[in-house]
């Protein structure tokens, strides 16, 4: 059985299945969809790196000043060698 839709020329039957189509794949941004994806993957590694970059340098930073308060406390006789570092 078949019913006629809106146009005459469109014969649509009952049962049939009408393509869906999503917003998504019509239109420009298709496109660009995949240069998009790409590039927040490569701003989120490239903001990890920064971020190792940052924390190593406040690491390197903290070591130096522990190392140089030691020396300090040491050369003043209140605390004893024990690293062994001849400060």
């Amino acid at each position: 059985m078949k019913i006629n839709a809106k146009f005459n020329h469109l014969p649509v039957s009952i049962g049939a299945k009408i393509p869906h189509y999503s917003i998504d794949c019509i239109g420009p941004r298709n496109q660009f969809k995949g240069a998009i994806k790409m590039a927040k993957i490569v701003l989120m590694l490239l903001s990890f790196i920064i971020l190792l970059g940052i924390v190593g340098q406040l690491d390197y930073s903290e070591e130096v000043n522990q190392s140089s308060h030691y020396c300090q406390m040491v050369n003043s006789g209140a605390w004893p060698d024990y690293k062994k570092t001849g400060c």
